[in-house]
């Protein structure tokens, strides 16, 4: 990300001389923006790679900038940059024109693309006074001037277009300055701190193995072509898509250009970018944390109760940026295991880089998980035994480990049928373990269902399928913790020596669940314990 010396005065320097620098008439321009297939016009968005390597954000310091190769005259440099703000060399015939407190930037010949430039000045002798748009501009052209930071002017230029046209010769900008250092500090920092930046659409998902996914959209007004920071170049998707809107062939580059959000894309997207020239995003801090219950809305003021979630190897951003091209805000997709399960807030905050102060911005909108996470484990016990004799009884037990917010367990496993037949399936066997769900005040043991139900859809010639239901008794609440939700009797029917796999789960199903206390919203599925074997004795 660029380092970049940012101004406490650029929103004042911008709204006294927005009606100078902005200018470009009122009238809707008749432009087409569907240029023909191979069109060489590098205005023309050809697509990206989803599957291409991540483009990092731009960082050049301010005085690297500053020692770029240019043009020097009367204690002022003017340099030439790019979209990336690397050296791109000054415009054959562009000159500096000095006249005591007055600068000139004139073009000698006519300028045929896009220029983006920065005016060095020294800041401890004289500051920016009044900035006016050249001559040889006209309502065609988009123009910006930015207090860039100590002693420097960021500026260019954009042709509203479909295709290049040549600029007149001519001065492009003109600058006065006045004498001693400017009266307003300046402040280092590149976060993206405006409250335009602030992200409104968090959502979170809880997924069946507990984690929760986070989803958002980048909110970074200025930062047009999307490359993480908004500097000059950025004026020029506004002259691309100028009188645009999300009627038109392309609503999501229309969406990333529009800052005001408008609806359209004009004069007006020039102000998110002088608002928040400068700063840059490399990704997203998110923050989690532990609700009460179901209903608490926490508060972001509440800061001791937050916890910044790091990146899987470590350290900040949580969630970092994936430039692939797109011309279209970013979406992200973050995934958070919990600690221990229950329910979860999180809000997100846009990230620039360790070294600045501060280095996040605005807090997003509060997302809470709408189910707790928590994945519990189902688990196959034979309770007596370990040898069995034919025509005797096996007990099977399955036992729920670590069962969170529990109100309904219900579950299936297949049994060898040419060694068992299935007897019986209670929720309780005397001299055993209570069901987990058991609740003495309402009703005791819980709604119960077990059966056979039929052979094991995927091999039916050796395994039958069992299954069963435990449920809560309303109004009980819910459960916390481990324990028995069924018991089951087989009898011993063939079989010699050992029997791998005698009780196991099925590989593929969709009818093992764990509830809660909304209906028809089931828990994070529970991950499923091992075979279990028995051995019939010869």
């Amino acid at each position: 990300m660029i380092k970049h010396a940012k101004s406490l005065a650029c929103a004042i320097l911008f709204a006294l001389t927005v009606a100078a620098l902005f200018s470009c008439g009122s009238r809707k321009l008749p432009l087409d923006f569907s240029p023909a297939a191979g069109s060489n016009d590098p205005y023309v968005y050809l697509g990206f790679d989803p599957l291409a390597p991540a483009r990092e954000t731009p960082h050049h310091p301010l005085d690297e900038i500053a020692s770029y190769d240019g043009i020097e005259a009367g204690g002022y440099k003017l340099v030439a940059v790019d979209s990336d703000l690397q050296p791109a060399g000054i415009p054959e015939g562009v000159r500096v024109q000095v006249d005591g407190s007055s600068v000139s930037i004139i073009a000698g010949n006519g300028l045929s693309s896009d220029c983006y430039l920065y005016l060095f000045y020294p800041a401890a002798e004289q500051h920016p006074v009044a900035i006016d748009k050249g001559s040889a501009l006209d309502e065609r052209d988009v123009f910006v001037a930015v207090d860039a930071g100590p002693g420097a002017i960021a500026f260019g230029t954009a042709r509203i277009r479909s295709e290049a046209r040549s600029l007149r010769t001519g001065e492009i900008a003109s600058f006065e300055f006045a004498s001693g250092p400017a009266p307003l500090a300046r402040s280092v920092c590149t976060a993206a701190t405006n409250d335009n930046n602030k992200v409104e659409n968090l959502v979170t998902s809880v997924n069946v193995d507990a984690t929760v996914t986070l989803s958002w959209t980048e909110i970074h007004p200025g930062d047009y072509d999307n490359n993480g920071v908004v500097v000059i170049a950025d004026i020029t998707p506004v002259a691309l898509m100028f009188n645009q809107n999300m009627e038109g062939p392309n609503p999501g580059r229309v969406d990333l250009v529009d800052g005001d959000r408008s609806g359209e894309v004009n004069i007006a997207d020039i102000t998110p970018l002088a608002i928040n020239f400068g700063t840059g995003i490399t990704g997203y801090v998110v923050y989690r944390t532990l609700l009460a219950n179901a209903d608490e809305v926490p508060l972001i003021t509440d800061t001791g109760r937050w916890t910044q979630v790091e990146q899987a190897g470590g350290g900040l951003p949580s969630a970092v940026r994936d430039f692939t091209g797109q011309d279209f805000r970013l979406p992200y997709t973050f995934l958070d295991s919990t600690p221990e399960p229950g329910y979860y807030g999180y809000y997100v905050r846009p990230y620039s880089q360790d070294t600045d102060t501060p280095n996040v911005g605005p807090a997003s909108n509060v997302a809470r998980t709408s189910q707790p996470t928590g994945m519990a484990e189902l688990i196959l016990e034979v309770m007596n035994g370990p040898f069995f004799v034919l025509d005797g009884d096996v007990i099977l037990r399955v036992w729920v480990d670590s069962g969170y917010n529990m109100f309904s367990v219900n579950a299936r496993f297949e049994y060898n049928n040419s060694v068992l037949e299935f007897v019986d399936a209670v929720p309780f066997l005397d001299g055993y373990d209570a069901n987990v769900l058991f609740d003495e005040a309402n009703g005791g043991d819980p709604l119960f269902l077990g059966a056979r139900i039929g052979a094991s859809a995927t091999d039916p010639d050796n395994y039958d399928l069992a299954a069963f239901n435990a449920t809560k008794r309303y109004p009980a609440l819910t459960v916390i913790g481990s324990g028995p939700a069924a018991y089951f009797t087989f009898r011993v029917i063939g079989g010699s020596g050992p029997v791998a796999d005698a009780f196991r789960f099925p590989q593929s199903s969709t009818n093992i669940w764990i509830w809660g206390p909304q209906y028809n919203v089931p828990l994070p599925g529970p991950r499923l314990g091992t075979p279990v074997s028995i051995n019939v004795a010869e």
